[in-house]
This record gives C-alpha cells, sequence and structure tokens, in this order.
C-alpha cells in the first residue's frame, strides 16, 4: 500500500512540475488530429497546408487507478527540445473534469512520437475531446 501511495505521490508531482515548466512562447493548437469523419472528406484541389503536429491512432483507455489517452503525435516541424499535449476531460453531464498530460523531450524533425496522457482525477471521465487537444512545443 505505501508503494501505491508514493507512486500518486510521484507522478502528481511530475504533473505539477510539467505544467509548470510550460512557456507562453511555444506553438500551440497547430494540430490536425485525423478522425473518421475526416477520412471521409473528399479531397480538395489545392494544396492544404500542412500543420506543425498531426495526431493519429488516438483512443482512450481506462484502469483502476487513472485514465488515458494513446496515440501518435508527428511532428511535421523542426527538432523540439520538450512538445506536451493537453487533452480536456470530461464527466457524463459535460463538465470539465481536467485535462490528460503528456510530454516528451528531444523529438527530431519530422518524427514521431508514440504519447500516453494521463488523466489523474479523481472521477473517471466520461469523454477525452481530441477535438480542443493543445499541443506546445519549443
Amino acid at each position: 500500500m505505501k508503494k501505491k501511495v508514493l507512486l500518486v505521490i510521484g507522478i502528481i508531482v511530475f504533473v505539477i512540475l510539467a505544467v509548470g515548466s510550460i512557456s507562453d512562447s511555444g506553438s500551440k493548437n497547430n494540430v490536425e488530429v485525423e478522425t473518421e469523419e475526416k477520412k471521409a472528406e473528399v479531397p480538395k484541389t489545392e494544396e492544404p497546408v500542412k500543420k506543425e503536429y498531426e495526431l493519429s491512432g488516438v483512443k482512450m483507455e481506462s484502469n483502476d487507478f487513472a485514465t488515458y489517452v494513446k496515440g501518435v503525435l508527428t511532428n511535421n516541424g523542426g527538432a523540439k527540445d520538450y512538445v506536451q499535449v493537453l487533452i480536456p476531460c470530461y464527466d457524463k453531464d459535460g463538465a470539465k473534469l481536467g485535462n490528460a498530460l503528456g510530454n516528451v523531450n528531444n523529438i527530431e524533425a519530422n518524427g514521431k512520437w508514440k504519447f500516453k496522457a494521463i488523466f489523474l482525477g479523481d472521477e473517471k471521465p466520461a469523454k477525452c475531446d481530441i477535438e480542443k487537444v493543445e499541443v506546445s512545443g519549443f
């Protein structure tokens, strides 16, 4: 039991430190999320501008301790020292419970990252909205 308490405290400290280190100078919300609806869209004739970050294969999983949002982030820009994803999570009534958070150091230009963002709230979210994801990096 003591190990579980120490593990939870360690994760909370990590999340607090990670959130506190967010820089406003990073790029935000320049993200393309691939959904089934977007796959079915008819391609346009003009060449679309490629987003700095793209998410694919995103899914939500839960266990007894936490909820996770997993997927793949593609960095279409230059090399980054730090990249973070924040995914808002909601209860069954649509009230925001908080964010699932994942981060990585040193992602190369045009590289991919298999992310696993964790939500550590008291209540299990009904939905984590990948359409409202915030990605920042520097």
